[in-house]
C-alpha cells in the first residue's frame, strides 16, 4: 500500500485515553497499535501537548508512517512524508498579552505559561503538573509576567486558577472581548487554555483522512475531554472513555468498556477490527 493511501485511520488522544494515569502505554495498547500501521493503517496521536511531547509517544509506538496533530490541531504534520501538507495555525501575541495582562491583573489567574515551537514563556517555573505536558527539553525557557515576555506568535497558551470562585465564568467574560480566540477548561482540573476557533482534533482528522484517501466510515477517533469534544461529536465512528468526561456522552457514538488504565482502547480495536491478539 502507498504512502498515500490507507485503509483505516485511528485517532488516538494521549491523556486519559491511550495512556494510563501513570502517563504509560499498556503493552497490549502498544502492540495493537505498531500491528494496526504495520498493515498500512494511519495511526494518528492527536494531543493538546507540543510536537516534541507528542513525538516521545510516537517513537515509543514504532510508527514509521502516520502523521501527527498536535496543540489540539494548531499543529500538524508528518515526521517522515515531505510531502504532507502542513497545518500551523498560532495564536496572536497580542491577544495572549492582553487577556493575560487582564486576568493577571483581577487576580483571576494564579499562573500562566505559552510557548512556541522554540520557546516557553511562563510565570511559574515550578508547576510540575503543567511541565508534565509541556517539558522544558531542548527549549529555551522565558521566565516573568507573559505580556512582558511574549515577542512571537504561539501555539498554546494554559492558564491556572482557583477553583470555586467563580473564576471560570469572568475568564470567560475576558477571552469574550477578543473574537479571534476562546477558552477551553480542562476536565478534572483547574487549568483553562486558549484555541482559535474552529481549529480542532475533528478538522485536523478531517485533513489527515482526506491526504490519505481514507472515507470517513474508516476513522476511529477515541478520546476523553473537552478537547476532544469536536471530534466525539463529528466524527461517525467515535469512542468517549469509560474513564471520560460525562458531559460528553451525548457527543460520542459509543463508549468504551474499559478505562484507559485498562486497556481501554486496545480492547475497543481487538473488537473492531476482530483482531486475535
Amino acid at each position: 500500500m502507498s504512502r498515500k493511501q490507507a485503509k483505516y485511520l485511528i485517532a488516538l488522544d494521549l491523556d486519559g485515553t491511550l495512556l494510563n494515569d501513570e502517563k504509560t502505554i499498556s503493552p497490549l495498547n502498544q502492540k495493537i497499535l505498531t500491528y494496526l500501521e504495520n498493515q498500512g493503517n494511519k495511526v494518528v496521536l492527536c494531543s493538546g501537548r507540543a510536537l516534541r511531547s507528542v513525538s516521545y509517544y510516537y517513537d515509543i509506538l514504532n510508527l514509521k508512517h502516520s502523521p501527527v496533530i498536535t496543540y489540539n490541531g494548531h499543529l500538524v504534520k508528518d515526521l517522515h512524508d515531505i510531502n504532507f501538507p502542513e497545518i500551523s495555525y498560532s495564536l496572536n501575541q497580542n491577544t495572549v498579552k492582553l487577556i493575560y495582562k487582564e486576568l493577571f491583573e483581577k487576580k483571576l489567574i494564579t499562573s500562566a505559561m505559552s510557548e512556541s515551537l522554540s520557546t516557553i514563556y511562563c510565570d511559574d517555573t515550578e508547576d510540575n503538573f503543567l511541565f508534565a505536558f509541556y517539558d522544558t527539553k531542548n527549549m529555551v525557557v522565558k521566565p516573568g509576567l507573559l505580556h512582558e515576555t511574549i515577542d512571537e506568535n504561539v501555539f498554546t497558551c494554559v492558564f491556572k486558577y482557583e477553583t470555586g470562585h467563580g473564576h471560570e465564568e469572568k475568564i470567560k467574560c475576558v477571552v469574550e472581548k477578543f473574537p479571534d480566540v476562546k477558552v477551553r477548561f480542562w476536565f478534572g482540573g483547574n487549568y483553562c487554555e486558549l484555541y482559535i476557533e474552529d481549529v480542532s482534533k475533528a478538522r485536523a482528522i478531517k485533513h489527515v483522512a482526506k491526504y490519505y484517501g481514507i472515507p470517513e466510515d474508516n476513522i476511529y477517533a477515541f478520546g476523553d475531554s473537552d478537547n476532544d469534544r469536536e471530534m466525539l461529536r463529528e466524527l461517525k465512528n467515535s469512542y468517549l472513555m469509560k474513564n471520560g468526561n460525562p458531559t460528553l456522552i451525548p457527543d460520542a457514538k459509543h463508549i468504551t468498556t474499559y478505562t484507559n488504565n485498562d486497556d481501554g482502547v486496545g480492547v475497543e480495536l481487538i473488537k473492531i477490527f476482530k483482531l486475535k491478539i
